[in-house]
């Protein structure tokens, strides 16, 4: 066999073997991949969605929206860092991840804070704060509401020195979630590393 025939070869298998590891990983930098969920859960469909898991008050939307999004370079198309995991099973349980670089992320948070309250002085019957374990700088907040089926969201928000990570669980009825975002934190902050950078 000559040098140019195993030359090719081996370059065909270095390409069969890069593009099976790209099939594998549909996450954008810097976001949980499918790994990172737990074995029990199966993804039915994956979006790269940057508002996935925002809730319907305007309050927090909004401050979301304005203080964290378009602040962000990854607002820009090129370089988001954002994911959502539709999971199979009841309940239309889905897990969202994103990253959002910023010159001053305590202060978003801050902004987004503001709006939750907002929302749960207007609404508490829908909407409620919690504490973050292991993050006291963390955002926290769930929301109830829909009909005829109820809705569940429980969205996390955490500033660190140059970025925010958010990680959410939304499901349709149920009475629990089968996977809590609180408990795919301390992945997703270590994956937040990697989020394209301007």
């Amino acid at each position: 066999m000559s040098a140019t025939v195993r030359s090719t070869q081996l370059l065909i298998a270095v390409l069969l073997a890069l593009s099976v590891s790209a099939c594998g990983s549909d996450n954008p930098a810097g976001t949980l991949s499918e790994d990172d969920l737990p074995s029990k859960v199966e993804v039915e469909k994956v979006r790269h969605d940057v508002q996935a898991g925002q809730v319907v008050c305007s309050d927090a939307n909004d401050a979301e929206d304005n203080h964290l999004f378009s602040q962000s370079e990854n607002d820009d198309k090129d370089r988001r860092a954002a994911v959502a995991y539709e999971l199979s099973g009841p309940n239309h349980q889905e897990i969202s991840n994103s990253v959002w670089r910023l010159s001053d992320p305590k202060a978003a948070v801050a902004q987004v804070s503001a709006g939750v309250d907002k929302c749960v002085a207007d609404q508490p019957d829908a909407y409620e704060r919690f504490e973050v374990d292991g993050y006291p700088d963390a955002l926290g907040y769930t929301e109830t509401g829909g009909a005829p089926e109820t809705s569940y969201t429980r969205r996390i928000l955490v500033p660190l020195e140059d970025r925010v990570v958010i990680v959410t669980a939304t499901r349709q009825g149920g009475s629990e979630f089968t996977v809590e975002p609180d408990s795919l934190l301390k992945k997703a902050i270590a994956a937040s590393k990697d989020a394209p950078e301007a």
